[in-house]
């Protein structure tokens, strides 16, 4: 198998993964940057905020397996 063969089936491997999230994720998308940096900045303007767990996972942890 080729390098580009094995970035092929990885890529197609990532895509149909993504494709599985997105149908069964309750948001209905998979979680991405935008996500991670709308976290950031409500931690960073709520000072209230000084110790707690976020799960940025798009529901997952709701469906059941």
């Amino acid at each position: 198998m080729s390098t580009t063969e094995a970035r092929s089936d990885g890529a197609s491997g990532l895509d149909a993964r993504r494709e599985q999230l997105r149908a069964t994720l309750p948001i209905g998308r998979v979680v991405g940057p935008a996500d991670i940096a709308a976290l950031a900045v409500h931690l960073m303007a709520d000072t209230a905020v000084t110790g707690a767990t976020f799960d940025i996972d798009g529901g997952q942890q709701l469906v059941e397996r």
